[in-house]
């Protein structure tokens, strides 16, 4: 079968081309502004990437939060532990909207291993570990 005109076949492979390129982006940046917030042991801007509620682990402590429960949260162990870096390590992904990122969290107190799970475009599940 020929196409008399395949202009509109090229719009939407084009169309789904950006598409898919802008949501690769903003997959990206969600990362790039977490470890960014976490750098700077900013609870209340972390807490923007939280899900209504996720599952947060901060050394023996591994429960599931409400938003404002683990911004709580958050912003107590960032002011026991201040920041001198975040790293992130390794990302990955698992299904089309499930993503995840492992780094190293170095504070004035010590090392803390990271992980944090995203599904859609927020944070699900966040472990800082020793």
């Amino acid at each position: 079968m020929i196409l008399a005109n395949p202009a509109p076949m090229k719009n939407i492979l084009l169309s789904t081309f950006l598409l898919f390129a802008i949501n690769l982006q903003a997959q990206t940046d969600a990362f790039d502004d977490i470890a960014k917030q976490i750098k700077a042991g900013s609870a209340a801007g972390l807490s923007g990437h939280f899900n209504s509620s996720l599952e947060l682990s901060i050394g023996d402590n591994d429960e599931a939060y409400s938003k404002s429960q683990a911004e709580m949260i958050a912003k107590d162990f960032f002011t026991k532990n201040p920041p001198k870096n975040f790293t992130i390590n390794h990302k990955g992904s698992s299904g089309a909207s499930t993503r995840y990122a492992n780094g190293v969290y170095e504070s004035s107190t010590g090392n803390f291993k990271v992980y944090i799970l995203i599904k859609g475009n927020v944070i699900n599940e966040l472990r800082f570990e020793r």
